[in-house]
């Protein structure tokens, strides 16, 4: 062991010395060279064998290029003016075994350019970090779009992880964010995250007034297209109470046009009344009420519906959901994930006008009954106590009251290791009962959706996923006991078991990057019994962290 510590370290004390004197004598002397680098108005005196590293002097120097046999070569950047003299030094150090990255956006905006004409993805991919890491705000990340996408200009990998992040951390802020942040970033980041499931917003009513505040600064633009878009598919207004559907439909454009579609409001409140009616009349010992509709084997052949409710079957013209068929689980994934989008359009949720009245044919197993989203929020998770259960706010969907809770424990492979875990928690039927008698004053009738801030017996919380090798995830059932609600009564699900799917999205915190998720395929719930996951990783990763926000996406099949 002693020997190899030895070695080790003369090993490095020795790669430093080379580092060093190949810095020196190489690119500061120019010592042995064997070709000059003419750019910005400056000669260098460099070396092949040193900048075949980069991809863009390794094609030069072997391919049947005139510079391969030249002893001088002359580098022009005009189609890029982010390439600067600055960025091209860097580039240049980096070759001989010199990092140093700059402290200011600006500068690495410069050195990603220039490493990105280069093929120097390793230093691209510091810079990336080092931007990251000092990335504070969606103004921050709005100046990194405008350098990555908004000037025109493409860099590859390096764009499109930019704008992976900048949804992520719009998905996470963006309902708080002012009206002049949320233009700052492209139209089409915007509509996709106005759409997608993983937002982190109150409720329905909150994701629609938001996407009215950008259409109206929109509107007599080419994004207003987008954005009529989503507030056409990608708000779920069955979830909306009578009185807001009804505002919505009073709601008119400039040129005094409706808003929103009548057919998209009539359709929502249609199939409202529906659900209750399925719920209702359905038989108190089926926990399935059969809402999912089977794809066709054949696409050009007509859609077989499997729905066996006593009302009418949908019309080829309606919207579809996913209803998921497996588990799924991703820690800190940079790829956005695939949401709950009408018609399959894609990541953005773009649906131009001519799509509006398209056939949707399914592809996978799916359900005319968009699911209810929520969002819950936890605090200081470092103060929760070992297996101490922190609930969020209680809502009501379908007949039912959910909440969610949050718990850490110790791994059952490794009593050392901290794991915590995130449930969805369907109420029992006693506790429904007291909610409606109105016999329990921890439950406020309230119109919102989203948790408010806890008391200090149980701000405990969570903040972001981060992926970890290590990592144990595992989805457990347990009972539990609810906390509080927030959503009016309606009606109620007399069965004791119901078969839902879910999923859980949780946009990374500050420092992090990506958006952990967990996808539950249908599966069934009793009175009072939870489902979820558990996780090393999410622990790890969130021990020290202000606080954790989950999206919870919830439908019956």
């Amino acid at each position: 062991m002693g020997h190899e510590s030895v070695d080790s370290r003369s090993f490095s004390q020795l790669s430093g010395r080379l580092d060093n004197f190949l810095f020196q004598r190489g690119f500061e002397q120019g010592y042995c060279s064997d070709i000059t680098v003419l750019a910005f108005g400056n000669a260098y005196a460099l070396h092949k064998i040193i900048l075949d590293q980069s991809p863009f002097f390794s094609a030069m120097f072997e391919g049947d290029w005139l510079e391969s046999k030249c002893s001088a070569i002359d580098l022009h950047f005009d189609e890029d003016e982010m390439i600067t003299l600055e960025g091209f030094l860097c580039c240049l150090k980096y070759l001989y075994s010199r990092i140093d990255l700059p402290t200011t956006f600006s500068e690495l905006y410069t050195v990603i350019a220039t490493a990105c004409y280069l093929g120097l993805d390793d230093l691209v991919l510091q810079c990336v970090q080092e931007l990251l890491r000092l990335t504070h705000s969606l103004s921050d990340m709005a100046s990194h779009l405008d350098f990555a996408v908004n000037a025109g200009k493409d860099y590859g990998p390096t764009t499109q992880l930019l704008i992976e992040v900048s949804k992520v951390m719009l998905c996470r802020e963006g309902s708080d964010a002012p009206l002049e942040v949320w233009v700052r970033f492209p139209i089409l980041i915007t509509a996709s995250v106005l759409s997608a499931d993983a937002f982190f917003v109150t409720d329905e009513w909150t994701r629609y007034c938001i996407t009215r505040e950008l259409f109206a600064f929109y509107e007599h633009t080419e994004g207003a297209g987008c954005l009529r878009s989503v507030l056409a598919y990608g708000v779920h207004y069955m979830h909306l109470t009578f009185a807001q559907r009804l505002k919505v439909m009073q709601d008119r454009d400039s040129d005094g046009h409706p808003l929103v579609p009548a057919h998209v409001l009539y359709r929502s409140h249609w199939l409202s009344d529906e659900l209750q009616h399925i719920i209702t009349h359905n038989d108190e010992h089926s926990p399935s009420l059969n809402l999912c509709i089977n794809a066709a084997v054949d696409n050009e052949e007509q859609t077989e519906v499997s729905q066996k409710s006593p009302l009418p079957q949908p019309s080829m013209s309606d919207i579809y959901y996913d209803v998921p068929q497996h588990d799924d689980t991703a820690i800190s994934e940079l790829s956005f994930p695939n949401y709950n989008i009408p018609f399959h359009i894609g990541e953005h949720a773009v649906y131009d006008d001519a799509r509006q009245g398209d056939i949707f044919r399914p592809s996978k197993h799916c359900s005319k009954f968009p699911p209810f989203r929520f969002s819950v929020e936890f605090h200081d998770i470092d103060l929760l106590r070992m297996n101490k259960r922190v609930y969020s706010q209680t809502v009501y969907y379908a007949g039912s009251y959910w909440n969610v809770y949050i718990e850490k424990v110790r791994s059952k492979k490794n009593s050392k290791l901290r794991q915590l875990g995130v449930y969805l928690h369907r109420a029992s039927e006693h506790a429904t009962m007291r909610m409606l008698n109105g016999s329990d004053s921890r439950y406020a009738d309230t119109q919102s959706t989203r948790v408010s801030s806890y008391s200090s017996q149980t701000q405990d919380s969570l903040d972001s996923f981060t992926q970890n090798s290590q990592d144990e995830t595992e989805r457990s059932v347990m009972n539990s006991s609810p906390a509080e609600i927030d959503s009016p009564t309606v009606y109620l699900d007399n069965r004791h078991i119901v078969m839902s799917y879910f999923s859980v999205y949780s946009p990374a915190s500050e420092g992090n990057i990506g958006m952990s998720y967990f996808v539950a395929s249908a599966d069934t719930f009793e009175n009072g019994q939870s489902w979820g996951w558990k996780s090393s990783t999410l622990y790890n990763q969130n021990e020290l962290s202000r606080s954790i926000k989950f999206v919870i996406v919830l439908g019956l099949v």
